[in-house]
């Protein structure tokens, strides 16, 4: 008997510790991670407040300032409160991420964030999860040319990109799945970024919609290894002011409807891969409009 209710007693405190945290966390510039993380006595860091967060809760960032870089290893949201201005750089004791999702087979939401990459950094990185939900970020580099990292990489999962402004990066968006997984991107604006705005490559699935990419290296690229078959579609883009506009690259599909393709050195370019138009697209006004064989699929 005695021993039932020590086994009792051990199995409620697991249980406690399991439920230790919070629904609902919070972070400040003028807290302290000695806190317990709740709205009205909040942590320093993202990363402590995390830890302190359950599964399936939100963290929220109060206060406008600079913040250290951070890894999500939970289903949960991660905002930023209304009105705030909130820069997140490396993650300390790491060597190139601001925020990094790495909660296979859960859910997590970014919003609201401004990421400052500096040379190889990569802002975010959906590395690992079912789904990473990117939604109104920043993301700042320097300009930083061959070698260095994307504003957004996509690594495992599926991604969904919405009002993202990225500028002055290697690449703006860059999803480099291990095995099939798409990123839709909407309502977003790329500008200078050395090698491509937006990339799908390998086993990767891409739709993006209402998106402007300039001054570019590639516009809009797609491009496949290990006998990967990737495929990009472009619905109301605008590639622009770039070296190259649209590009399918070997083994790739890229399609494109209602898409604005102007003032670049080449605008639709099919090197290896399969280039399937609308009929409804504006490419014109570039170098040379078209290279590589085009397929003009009539409008049903």
């Amino acid at each position: 008997m005695k021993r039932l209710v020590a086994l009792a007693g051990l199995m409620f405190l697991v249980t406690g510790v399991a439920e230790a945290g919070l629904p609902r966390t919070a972070v400040s510039l003028y807290g302290s991670d000695s806190n317990p993380c709740s709205l009205n006595a909040p942590c320093a860091t993202f990363t402590y407040a995390i830890s302190q967060t359950n599964p399936g809760g939100e963290l929220i960032a109060l206060d406008s300032g600079g913040y250290d870089g951070f890894t999500v290893d939970r289903p949960m949201h991660v905002t930023v409160a209304p009105g705030a201005v909130v820069t997140v750089g490396k993650e300390l004791g790491t060597t190139n991420w601001a925020i990094k999702v790495n909660a296979p087979k859960e859910r997590v939401s970014l919003r609201g964030f401004m990421v400052v990459t500096t040379g190889a950094m990569f802002g975010i990185v959906a590395h690992d999860a079912a789904a990473t939900y990117i939604d109104d970020v920043v993301i700042e580099g320097n300009g930083c040319a061959s070698g260095c990292g994307a504003g957004i990489f996509g690594r495992k999962g599926d991604v969904f990109v919405n009002h993202a402004r990225i500028r002055n990066v290697f690449q703006g968006i860059d999803h480099n799945p291990l095995e099939t997984s798409t990123i839709e991107v909407r309502d977003s604006i790329i500008d200078n970024a050395e090698l491509a705005g937006i990339s799908i490559d390998n086993f990767g699935k891409g739709i993006v919609r209402n998106t402007v990419v300039s001054h570019s290296g590639r516009a809009f690229y797609a491009s496949a290894l290990n006998g990967a078959k990737p495929e990009l579609a472009l619905i109301n883009c605008s590639a622009t002011s770039s070296k190259t506009g649209v590009e399918a690259g070997s083994g790739s599909t890229v399609r494109i409807e209602r898409t604005a393709v102007t003032r670049n050195d080449v605008g639709l370019k099919a090197s290896g891969g399969t280039m399937i138009t609308h009929g409804n697209s504006m490419v014109d006004g570039n170098g040379v409009d078209t290279s590589g064989p085009m397929t003009i699929n009539a409008m049903l």
